[in-house]
């Protein structure tokens, strides 16, 4: 199965935070043409600077929260699969920030689902992945049908009110 992964080109969101750079480095050591998707390097120090992934992985910057960065990503790049990690992942930020963290999350996965959809692009695995810390900081579920196809269920931290 993970030889699949061979002279493949894989889409990663997401890819210069912690989960997003170790996932490049597994995916770059099968053998993957790894693209990167990321609208910044969120931490200093951080694995994706350390790594030297910046001249290993076809480095995209932009953020997932605008549907022409995410369908140019997919037009230029054609990934076979794509694994969108792109998160606002910080408790303490969504309950300051609920918004941003919404739309980011929720709507950075529903922006890569359609840009796939226009696109034509067969053959994609794209797992909705969200931060998950505790059941109490969660409050939405929504489950994606796309085409047919069932999608991951994806959780979606919400700021329970006091």
């Amino acid at each position: 199965m993970l030889s699949g992964f061979q002279n493949s080109s894989v889409l990663v969101t997401g890819n210069s935070g912690f989960k997003g750079s170790w996932l490049s480095a597994w995916l770059l050591q099968l053998g993957a043409k790894v693209v990167g998707l990321s609208s910044s390097v969120p931490t200093a120090p951080s694995h994706f600077l350390a790594g030297g992934f910046s001249g290993r992985v076809d480095q995209e910057w932009g953020d997932v929260r605008s549907p022409q960065v995410c369908e140019s990503a997919i037009k230029k790049h054609r990934p076979d699969f794509v694994f969108h990690l792109a998160a606002q992942p910080l408790v303490r930020r969504s309950y300051i920030d609920p918004h941003e963290t919404f739309a980011t999350n929720t709507g950075g996965t529903l922006n890569m689902l359609e840009a796939l959809r226009l696109s034509g692009v067969r053959r994609s695995s794209l797992p909705a992945i969200s931060a998950m810390t505790t059941l109490s900081n969660f409050g939405a579920i929504v489950k994606m049908t796309v085409s047919g196809v069932k999608i991951p269920t994806v959780v979606q931290k919400v700021p329970r009110s006091s």
